[in-house]
């Protein structure tokens, strides 16, 4: 390394960003966005075309959005930064932000940042924008799910929520985290069954697991579910929402599946240590290939608490296991005859457990309890893939 690259690379370069005074190495040609996300960590600008035309990468430069991309170190020097980051102000969301939300403006989340940036930018400077000032300004920032519509219609409630009382700034919903669901004895989907510490954490009450399995060429990690005694149900699933709220449309096809309200259904999503493995979170497939595992779990788990109660014997815990191969409805043996140990036919696995104790109960009635088949593609579908 020669002493010039010492000396350049010595040199710093302060940028005001988000309030906040910040240095990074300076190398006037490089981009804004580069150090942005490499130096200081802030990665809601996002890396798209790196031409400038997609505005993933906008943010405000003295509260016009520039195009961090192809925006150099150069030009920031002395200029206020504004990224996603740092829009909301004292824990409370910007009205953009907040009418985002209540729209329901986004699907993958990518474009997200730099929208609301822009629009935050329309908004300041003209506070009733009509929809050609929409247009125009959110012109050059892509939308590939094509939420355009309800990006508009965000954009507008924006600037109305801007002219209430509480101008400027919203609260931050607030809602309760609830408890953690953990495993002591591993991944579960690394464990049968039958050894997964379900009610370690969770009440008391049935759980329905559907397997590993494969539709056409796409693998599934399959899922879980579980029915609790106090009516409530908690899925799991390996897909993550990073935005596009299948969330909320994996909750509700639960809810509807279980004949339950959808306030009354828990979704956890991508935790390694007690959810399905999965491929990935990508190409629209969050409905497709999540939604079936879910809602074939959660009507095994319907039927199987019916037969449950059908035979009048109340089971503290129910493992369920769902396998491609088998009958839809299948007899199990309580083990009380097997020395406490969980009885097993045929791949689908019971047990009647204490949950405080792991122990068997060691009852000797039979449970008629539901094993669903994987739903299979049709010819059709498998062509369209």
């Amino acid at each position: 390394m020669t002493a010039i690259d010492v000396e350049a690379r010595s040199v710093t370069v302060r940028l005001t960003v988000n309030g906040v005074e910040r240095e990074v190495p300076f190398q006037p040609e490089r981009s804004l966005l580069v150090a942005l996300r490499e130096e200081l960590g802030l990665t809601g600008a996002k890396y798209g075309c790196g031409e400038g035309a997609c505005g993933a990468c906008t943010v405000l430069v003295d509260l016009s959005p520039e195009r961090a991309c192809v925006f150099s170190l150069g030009e920031a020097r002395g200029r206020r930064i504004t990224t996603i980051e740092g829009l909301a102000g004292q824990g409370r969301l910007h009205p953009v932000q907040r009418a985002f939300l209540q729209a329901g403006a986004m699907q993958c989340g990518y474009c997200v940042p730099g929208m609301i940036l822009s629009a935050a930018a329309l908004i300041a400077r003209q506070p009733n924008p009509g929809d050609a000032d929409i247009t125009a300004a959110l012109d050059g920032n892509l939308c590939r799910c094509g939420a355009y519509p309800a990006i508009r219609r965000a954009v507008s409630l924006a600037a109305e929520l801007a002219r209430g009382p509480e101008a400027g700034f919203a609260p931050r919903p607030a809602s309760a985290t609830p408890p953690a669901i953990t495993s002591s004895r591993g991944p579960w989907d690394l464990l049968p069954p039958t050894r997964r510490d379900y009610f370690s954490s969770l009440p008391d009450g049935l759980v329905a697991v559907l397997p590993p399995g494969r539709s056409g060429w796409w693998s599934s990690g399959g899922a879980w579910l579980h029915l609790g005694a106090d009516g409530t149900a908690t899925a799991f699933t390996g897909k993550v929402d990073v935005g596009q709220d299948n969330r909320t449309a994996l909750s509700h096809l639960v809810a509807e599946e279980l004949r339950l309200p959808a306030a009354a259904v828990r979704l956890v999503m991508g935790d390694t240590d007690v959810c399905p493995f999965d491929v990935g979170t990508f190409g629209s497939r969050s409905m497709a290939d999540a939604g079936g595992s879910l809602r074939t779990a959660a009507a095994a788990a319907r039927f199987g608490t019916a037969s449950l109660l059908r035979i009048r014997d109340t089971c503290t815990l129910a493992v369920l296991s769902l396998m491609n191969s088998s009958p839809p409805i299948s007899r199990l043996v309580s083990p009380s005859a097997r020395s406490a140990r969980t009885s097993t036919s045929r791949g689908v696995s019971s047990s009647c457990c204490n949950p405080a104790s792991g122990a068997v109960s060691g009852r000797s009635r039979t449970a008629n309890l539901i094993r669903a088949r994987r739903p299979r593609a049709s010819s059709s579908s498998r062509s369209r893939r």
